[in-house]
């Protein structure tokens, strides 16, 4: 379509570690959910108010409160996920088109309003 060499990949089988290895090597993935109309954040409301975004990024947050070990930014690691943590720990970074400001919220936020 338009000439642009893509894939297209059901949300409900994304997974964190393709995005992140399609990130780190300069591709992007652009992703449909509800956009709650004040903050650009995904939303659950059956399609109501679908929008796209870009993922531009993905932030792994800390284990547990009490890991406070700082690692620098790097592609992720297999082993350093598992499926509980990918809703636990995991943000998207996505650039909705309707704001200068990125939309941060958890993966399972965005799939879930998908």
């Amino acid at each position: 379509v338009c000439g642009i060499d893509c894939d297209m990949v059901s949300a409900t089988k994304l997974k964190p570690m393709q995005v992140d290895r399609v990130l780190t090597k300069g591709g992007i993935f652009i992703i449909p959910y509800d956009s709650n109309a004040r903050t650009r954040l995904p939303a659950t409301l059956s399609g109501q108010r679908a929008h796209y975004g870009i993922i531009v990024g993905m932030i792994v947050g800390l284990a547990n409160k009490d890991d406070q070990k700082i690692r620098a930014i790097r592609p992720l690691e297999e082993k350093e996920l598992t499926p509980q943590q990918d809703e636990d720990r995991i943000f998207l970074a996505v650039q909705h088109g309707l704001s200068s400001y990125l939309s941060i919220a958890l993966w399972s936020d965005f799939m879930k309003s998908n």
